[in-house]
């Protein structure tokens, strides 16, 4: 991409894409979703997926730096650095990828050059240096084999600042698990509910009880053997969501779990059931369609299995069900904390950290492409055995990156514009999608 893409035909082409991909959503929850993406353009570009994979699905950079067997695996599919966070694993610390809504079975290019892009949209004029950084070290980890496949990111192998950052998450009351869940249930004798919250609903009855009757039929993709009354349905409840999915059905299931005759919190599981549907990848390119949907038969496993590519020791919760006519994706939910917050005005004093954030997409890469027995570091190896071709890579990469920043700058004026007649075109794309359907 050399270019900037503008005019009418262009906003026309960004409005279709969204809508498009937002079709289900009524007139209510289209407008709150869509004045979420009105909000900046970094906003704009985590929340249009389709819209990066609409203009770079054919992006040169991919056919010049992989376009190889060994290259394609399963791959994140929404790189951005806010996609890359802190959970508690076992009472323990961990910092790694934590997002696979999007993933597909894709060339390792796409991830970075989304990473790429999100650094030239908020580390303004030191962007080429910080996206530098990062793809240097992912190369690096690559090429030397500095990351252990059963490597598992904590404070201890990692850079001061997020190590610092990850000691304080663990002494904060809200990780702990228990703690966690107190604050989002109550409990009255033998019986536990959800609380209403802010990320929490009430669903209706009949919602409930489909909920609860296709989890009957939820197997975990494990080999382990669990207690008889594990799976009992205690309470559910909707979960309001993120960005990227904003008012996508989402819902926590809280099991009896390890519990005997006494319901205690610490030993419940809360399961995120959470919908699944075409990653963005699908829109503009049959072949990525055509390379993940042979591996699966439906996009909660879709999810699940790009999750247990990348994973050290996956949760053992993994698995996939189908409510009404929808596959769903099922991970056991933890407290988390999805940001460490960058100063990009100082971008100097976290040189470390985006050095961090390759070593964590190199290994989550590695250990994808392990999974489907691709030898990805022997590709990698013969592809950059000169420090030129990294150099190149690089280059190549932010001047990319930076002209398709600048693309998303127009794309949100101009959808800025759109969203204030937004309205009377969510009724005009509703009568048309009625019509058609």
């Amino acid at each position: 991409m050399n270019e900037i893409f503008g005019g009418t035909e262009r906003d026309q082409f960004v409005k279709d894409v969204i809508f498009s991909s937002n079709y289900v959503l009524s007139a209510e929850e289209a407008y709150q979703r869509f004045l979420k993406k009105a909000e900046s353009p970094w906003t704009f570009f985590r929340a249009n997926n389709p819209l990066f994979w609409n203009d770079l699905a054919e992006c040169s950079l991919v056919k010049k730096f992989g376009n190889h067997e060994n290259s394609t695996f399963w791959i994140c599919g929404d790189a951005h650095y806010q996609n890359i966070g802190a959970y508690n694993k076992h009472e323990n610390v961990v910092y790694f990828v934590n997002d696979f809504d999007d993933s597909v079975v894709a060339d390792y290019v796409y991830d970075l050059l989304r990473m790429a892009v999100a650094f030239h949209l908020t580390g303004k004029n030191k962007a080429e240096d910080i996206s530098r950084i990062f793809l240097e070290s992912y190369l690096h980890a690559i090429l030397h084999q500095t990351e252990d496949l059963d490597v598992e990111y904590r404070s201890e192998n990692l850079s001061e600042k997020l190590a610092v950052w990850l000691e304080e998450i663990k002494h904060k009351k809200w990780f702990k698990r228990k703690k966690w869940l107190k604050k989002m249930t109550r409990q009255a004798d033998d019986e536990v509910r959800f609380r209403v919250k802010r990320k929490l609903q009430y669903i209706n009855f009949q919602t409930e009880n489909k909920v609860r009757e296709a989890m009957r039929k939820y197997k975990p993709l494990s080999d382990g053997e669990f207690p008889q009354h594990y799976f009992d349905i205690l309470s559910v409840a909707k979960r309001l969501e993120g960005l990227g999915s904003f008012l996508r059905d989402r819902y926590y299931v809280l099991l009896r779990g390890n519990c005997t005759d006494e319901i205690k919190l610490k030993n419940t599981i809360l399961l995120d059931v959470k919908f699944q549907t075409k990653p963005s990848a699908f829109i503009n390119s049959k072949r990525i369609e055509k390379d993940t949907m042979t591996l699966v038969e439906n996009h909660g496993q879709r999810v699940v299995d790009a999750q247990t590519a990348m994973e050290r020791n996956p949760d053992i919760h993994l698995g996939f069900v189908k409510i009404k006519n929808s596959f769903f994706s099922i991970r056991q939910a933890l407290p988390i904390d999805e940001k460490y917050l960058v100063k990009f005005k100082k971008p100097k004093k976290y040189h470390t950290v985006f050095h961090d954030w390759g070593r964590v997409f190199a290994t989550a890469h590695v250990r994808s492409a392990h999974k489907l027995n691709k030898d990805f570091c022997a590709f990698i190896a013969e592809r950059f055995c000169q420090d030129s071709e990294i150099k190149h890579f690089v280059e190549e990469m932010n001047k990319t990156a930076a002209v398709y920043a600048k693309q998303i700058h127009y794309d949100f004026k101009a959808w800025k514009t759109i969203s204030l007649n937004i309205d009377e075109e969510i009724q005009k794309r509703k009568h048309k999608f009625k019509q058609e359907t």
